[in-house]
């Protein structure tokens, strides 16, 4: 049914998918439950055509979901794209990474490709056609990226295969089978059902029905009882004035107003304002569900009052962050599988593909990681080398360690601009002896100065260093001592007495 994408024979150059141009009829003005039964039973004998044009109406004509799927497609797009070598250690992944980020990925159709696949958080499947064309530097490059509607997709096989269409793009009797090496699937759920039950869209269907119909019946409701309705009374046996309080409320409407007799009494009665508010009820109830299936929260979509540091609020950000991420997981593991391994091995690149990561973390989170590693360097602990990609996956672009300047000044200072403070002659003195006594004083001198000489060189920051420097000197001296031992400390520096 597919063939080995990776082989370098199998290179997509020329189209396939044309654009639709005439849609498919509406079928969601006019289905009813015994048409909606019908449809889901047809997707499930493989006939899938009238369920995604449902699909296709529900997405279009329902504000509430088409929100809901764009917040969830826009909580991946606006991340930053990352792409980080599979091993941080081999030089061979790393050129490949920058061969990818400079000649794949820069495709003006990739960012449609990629809303399209994310199609399928919801559909069963969403499908991506891939050309590929050689540029002037002789490797191939993308050369587009066409999605391929959810109306051509066809399971009457039993598997995934592609409607044929002609050069006009209109939809032709033939099909023919989803080949990875022209196609990238994607499925971002994490349903196991065949694709032709129709995916997590399916438990949408019928609230979505419920819904639109609820509104419907809604309106016959207002237009029969929501105006009030009159009720006319007469005395028993008393037919004459019976058909005269008929006649009159005929005439009522067109009138705006009665014309009976004094004697005859005539009542409005209203409809009760509870149904008005069971309505409301049901709709926000049903929606409710609807948010709740593509976001896994609510409190995103409608303002409910929780209660003062209730919580509710961070567990349901808690499970919108865990269904962004699994959606960022789960596209990234398909555009390396089914588009950059497969363009590597064609422009024969050595390597392993690299890793394509969105940006999970939120601001609070990357906030946190930042005072985290913060503490830790505080506190004497410093992050491997292999970490910095970690958190460069955190981030959504890559970080290195700050390259150590060759300064003889602390802190990396410009020598223009550093004060240096005044050397008292007492210390000038020491200077000199230091420099010409013999090999054996100026060692001595060295080491007993060689712990502040190290913490001087190692702190970032002037605010670092003291802080330092004054919990060296706290267990060993009074406050007044160690203020003047740091001084003495760093006005040598300074003036590089001791080397």
């Amino acid at each position: 049914m597919s063939t080995d994408i990776y082989k370098t024979s199998n290179i997509p150059t020329t189209r396939l998918t044309m654009i639709q141009q005439k849609e498919p009829p509406a079928v969601a003005r006019t289905v009813n439950a015994d048409y909606l039964a019908q449809i889901l039973t047809s997707a499930e004998s493989r006939n899938v055509g009238p369920l995604f044009n449902l699909y296709r109406d529900i997405i279009v004509g329902d504000s509430h979901i088409q929100a809901e799927l764009g917040k969830r497609k826009l909580a991946v797009i606006g991340d930053a794209l990352s792409i980080q070598p599979w091993d941080k250690n081999s030089n061979t992944d790393k050129a490949a990474t920058e061969q990818v980020e400079r000649w794949m990925l820069n495709s003006p159709s990739f960012l449609l490709a990629i809303a399209h696949l994310l199609d399928g958080v919801l559909w069963p499947v969403s499908v991506v056609e891939k050309n590929f064309a050689r540029s002037p530097n002789g490797l191939y490059k993308i050369h587009d990226l066409i999605p391929v509607p959810h109306m051509l997709l066809d399971y009457k096989e039993g598997y995934l295969r592609i409607l044929d269409t002609n050069d006009e793009g209109y939809i032709a009797n033939t099909s023919h089978a989803a080949d990875q090496s022209r196609y990238i699937i994607h499925r971002g759920h994490l349903l196991s059902t065949a694709d032709y039950f129709g995916g997590p869209m399916r438990s949408i269907v019928w609230w979505w029905f419920l819904i639109n119909q609820s509104r419907s019946w809604w309106a016959r409701f207002l237009n029969r009882f929501g105006s009030g309705f009159l009720v006319g009374k007469y005395q028993s046996g008393d037919d004459e004035s019976r058909r005269v309080l008929e006649s009159a409320i005929k005439f009522a409407v067109t009138l705006g107003g009665l014309v009976i007799t004094k004697d005859a009494e005539v009542d409005i009665k209203e409809s009760m304002k509870s149904d008005g508010d069971a309505y409301e009820k049901f709709q926000i109830a049903g929606r409710r569900e609807i948010s709740r299936l593509i976001l896994g929260q609510t409190l995103s979509a409608e303002a409910s009052p929780t209660g003062m540091n209730s919580g509710v609020a961070n567990i349901h950000g808690e499970v919108r962050r865990d269904i962004r991420r699994l959606d960022g997981i789960l596209l990234g593991h398909t555009i390396r599988l089914h588009l950059v391994k497969q363009w590597m091995q064609i422009n024969n690149i050595p390597g392993e593909a690299p890793i394509i990561v969105w940006s999970e973390d939120t601001t609070e989170e990357v906030a946190a990681l930042g005072t985290l590693i913060k503490n830790l360097y505080e506190a004497g602990i410093e992050t491997e080398d292999d970490a910095l990609y970690t958190i460069g996956e955190k981030l959504g672009f890559p970080v290195r360690r700050r390259q150590q300047l060759s300064n003889p000044f602390p802190f990396g200072a410009n020598p223009d601009i550093y004060s240096v403070p005044q050397i008292s002659p007492g210390l000038v003195s020491a200077e000199t002896a230091a420099r010409g006594a013999s090999a054996e004083v100026a060692q001595a001198i060295r080491e007993n100065f060689a712990p502040y000489r190290r913490i001087i060189l190692e702190s970032r920051s002037p605010d670092e260093c003291f802080r330092r420097l004054e919990a060296f000197f706290a267990d060993k001296l009074e406050a007044s001592q160690a203020a003047d031992l740091i001084d003495h400390a760093l006005t040598l520096f300074a003036a590089n007495a001791i080397p």
